[in-house]
């Protein structure tokens, strides 16, 4: 279906996509590829997606960019509207709410007016929402800020930082030292920017590229990533190599679906099984999967 001639018109068009969670990455190319300003998850299963009021025919190019960088046919929900001018950014931010993702920490948006909290004894990080993942919302964050929060470590490394939100939030949780990781230069900004608004740039660097551009000996006492179950399967290794023995892995973004796969790859490594956590996600009928690992010494 096409968008409407009223959506033509208008100076902007917001399309949303109801997404497995496992086809983010792959939607996220397809958006770029047929001209998305910007698109965030919006909720675990939900994509918004924005583009040019004179974009025409967003539903059509997204499944002819869908075909064509993915090879299938898209069978998914679509809905494109018209919308009038205005700061799609902030568009998106208005619908992010301060949460409580731990028992002794909340997650907040700037003027979330979330005082009463602080006063209370409670840490808040003040997060802005950008094109980097991580509001607090999703399930995945919670679990990794819980372990942090039951063990925290003196120096932490957020692989796939985002927002930043995780480093952000290790450094309130006890942390001396963050490194934030991230490909993509937007999350980088966007990480940037909140560690300024937290007060904690002096203790957090913020680095683009892969494991890679790390320093070879660089060792963390806790690795956190929140990464889709593909990319994880290819990485434990590096990841856990990442760790000081005696260190804490954590990973989320696997779908309970994903969870022997990964636990496969895992077998030949140093890396002993501590805690698990399931979150059913009503969008899908499927469930999301974390765990937290502690990497062994070689006998």
């Amino acid at each position: 279906m096409s968008v409407p001639a009223a959506a033509k018109r208008a100076s902007w068009v917001e399309l949303d996509l109801e997404v497995p969670a496992e086809d983010e990455d792959r939607v996220a190319v397809a958006l770029w590829a047929c001209g998305s300003v910007g698109a965030w998850t919006i909720r675990p299963g939900l994509v918004r997606s924005y583009f040019g009021g004179d974009s025409g025919k967003v539903e059509e190019r997204f499944r002819a960019a869908w075909r064509e960088t993915s090879g299938e046919e898209w069978v998914g929900t679509l809905r494109a509207h018209g919308i009038p001018d205005l700061d799609w950014l902030a568009r998106c931010r208005a619908g992010v709410e301060p949460v409580a993702v731990t028992p002794t920490l909340w997650v907040a948006p700037p003027g979330a007016g979330i005082e009463s909290v602080a006063r209370e004894g409670r840490r808040v990080v003040v997060i802005q929402p950008g094109q980097g993942f991580g509001t607090g919302f999703h399930p995945t964050t919670q679990a990794l800020l819980g372990w942090i929060e039951a063990e925290p470590g003196e120096r932490v490394l957020d692989v796939g930082c985002g927002s930043g939100v995780l480093g952000i939030a290790a450094l309130a949780l006890g942390a001396r030292l963050a490194i934030g990781l991230d490909v993509d230069g937007d999350a980088i900004a966007n990480a940037d920017e909140n560690r300024h608004r937290n007060g904690v740039s002096e203790r957090m660097r913020l680095v683009r590229g892969s494991l890679d551009a790390l320093a070879g000996e660089a060792r963390f006492d806790r690795v956190l990533a929140n990464l889709d179950g593909r990319t994880l399967e290819k990485l434990v290794g590096p990841l856990l190599e990442r760790c000081a023995v005696g260190g804490r892995l954590g990973v989320a973004g696997l779908l309970i679906s994903e969870r022997e796969g990964f636990l496969r790859s895992l077998r030949p490594l140093l890396a002993e099984f501590l805690d698990e956590r399931i979150d059913p996600d009503d969008s899908t009928g499927d469930a999301w999967w974390s765990a937290w690992l502690v990497r062994r010494a070689k006998s």
